[in-house]
């Protein structure tokens, strides 16, 4: 862009997004400051904006949804220049990031505009001016994270509740006339619940999938108002906090599924090196309570499975059988029984409420064996015909709609354009052209998934997939002649080259199953 005043490259400007983002140490008004800030600038100029406000967010772009949506409509080329108070608010992470951000505003020609400053980033001292910025905003965002990090550290060495959203029963500082100054107090109406958790598991001996059943029967809630698990009472009932203590240190680096790449890998901590605060809050069990608890899960973990014989390795049919009720892989496990070496283990799976999948299982016998090879033969036979009978007019046909498709595309892409000129000519008005682009873009992506399905339609019929198919049957025929002499992991690697899996339903004595090949 070739202009020698400020005033020049402000004429030229006429669509921009404004973009908000809440940053660490904000004030709760700063926000809207910083909205009437930008707007002003846009009504001083006769710029039409659109809004973009992120009021939570993190310092990485994945963690910016947002922004990512502002990112996509930059490279799109959607407007001449995006509006901020400031340039770190766009970003001050990891290098990654800063690289995409700057590379998006390069390639587009879309500027930035601060109320002091227009920068453009195909021009090399506004290029440098940012870098240099970003650097700075890097190396402060990095001091208030460690500050912020000490403080936790600090506050929970200080017996302070520092681990966000407190386990039930507890809850934050404050409950009705409790008050602990940075720590946590009880709930009385949850503590009711919470000790009748306690006592079934010790005195009644139920198991955490009765007692999460039973909670979620009467339609009581977890702290995060969701269905109780046995997974969430397991945790529950050896939680250390309970025992009013806080401990601290129990991990290190970064747990978060969308985590930086340059962030430390997450680590579990040795017990012997935690932060143990006692005496924090009010306890709501035993120290001999919890040791119980410990000592009854330890020993059924010990008795978990004590029916079956455990088999170090693999069996013919492992890992093959699916339940055909709710998807779930079903175990194949050898047995004592003298006459069937094999057996499927039914599907132990509960829904939130303790309902059970009711799947059986039972033990394979040789006529199991027998279907499977009767299935196999079908499966060879119906390839075998596919490719005599293969239809070549058929091929043909889709190959014709696939090269329609993507005439049909480039239509599209040319009205697009079109589009986006007529509305730099005032034609359509900004909700004009934003619903016909947006049409546009749905129909050329619906005709990129017809041609997806037609591209699989065509592969499916090919030739070489199916003799392709046939050679690995032959393959697995081959093997099998010399079944007596190959170990049961190499069985199982055999059906596996031609099975993808086996659905299995057992109710009663209705017994029905069905391999699915590759």
């Amino acid at each position: 862009m070739e202009t020698n005043t400020i005033t020049d490259i402000k004429q030229l400007i006429k669509f921009v997004s404004l973009y908000l983002r809440k940053s660490r140490g904000d004030l709760d008004n700063d926000l809207e400051k910083h909205k009437k800030t930008l707007m002003d600038m846009c009504i001083t100029n006769n710029w039409k904006y659109v809004l973009y406000e992120e009021v939570e967010s993190g310092a990485t772009i994945a963690l910016r949804p947002i922004f990512q949506k502002l990112l996509q409509d930059i490279e799109d080329n959607i407007y001449d220049a995006v509006c901020v108070v400031d340039i770190d608010r766009l970003g001050r992470g990891d290098l990654g990031d800063t690289d995409r951000i700057n590379k998006a505003f390069a390639n587009s020609g879309t500027l930035i505009v601060t109320p002091e400053q227009i920068y453009n980033l195909d021009n090399e001292n506004d290029e440098f001016n940012i870098e240099v910025k970003n650097f700075v905003a890097r190396i402060e965002y990095k001091q208030i994270v460690k500050r912020l990090t000490q403080g936790k550290k600090v506050g929970a060495r200080m017996g302070q509740w520092t681990n966000g959203k407190p386990p039930y029963p507890y809850e934050y500082e404050r409950y009705k006339d409790k008050y602990n100054k940075k720590g946590i107090v009880v709930n009385d109406e949850k503590l009711a619940i919470y000790r009748r958790i306690i006592e079934s598991y010790l005195y009644d001996k139920k198991s955490t999938s009765t007692i999460s059943y039973e909670l979620n029967k009467e339609k009581i809630t977890t702290a995060k108002g969701n269905q109780w698990s046995n997974v969430t009472i397991n945790r529950l009932l050896v939680d250390e906090t309970h025992l009013g203590k806080i401990i601290s240190n129990k991990t290190k680096g970064n747990g978060h599924v969308k985590k930086k790449g340059i962030a430390k890998p997450f680590k579990k901590i040795s017990k012997s090196n935690w932060v143990i605060v006692e005496n924090c809050h009010t306890p709501v069990k035993t120290q001999e309570e919890h040791d119980k608890i410990l000592m009854i899960m330890s020993k059924n973990n010990n008795l978990l499975h004590r029916d079956y014989k455990a088999s170090p390795k693999k069996l013919p049919l492992t890992g093959l059988f699916r339940c055909s009720k709710c998807g779930r892989t079903l175990s194949v496990y050898m047995t004592k029984n003298r006459k069937y070496n094999e057996a499927i283990k039914p599907c132990w799976y509960k829904n939130s409420v303790g309902d059970k999948c009711g799947n059986s299982g039972m033990y394979i016998t040789d006529e199991i064996y027998r279907t499977i090879e009767n299935m196999i033969n079908k499966h060879e036979k119906e390839i075998e015909n596919a490719i005599i009978n293969k239809d070549n007019h058929e091929v043909y046909t889709i190959q014709e709609k696939i090269k329609n498709k993507r005439k049909d595309i480039k239509k599209k892409e040319i009205a697009l354009t079109k589009v986006m000129e007529a509305y730099e000519a005032d034609v359509y008005t900004l909700s004009e052209f934003k619903v016909r682009k947006t049409d546009l873009n749905n129909e050329i992506e619906t005709i990129k998934e017809e041609i997806e399905i037609l591209e699989r339609n065509l592969n499916s019929n090919d030739q070489n997939t199916n003799k392709y198919r046939l050679n690995k049957i032959k393959e697995y025929r081959k093997k099998m002649e010399n079944r007596d002499n190959l170990s049961n992991e190499e069985l199982n690697d055999n059906y596996k080259e031609i099975i993808d899996h086996i659905l299995w339903l057992k109710e009663g004595d209705n017994i029905e199953f069905e391999v699915v090949f590759k």
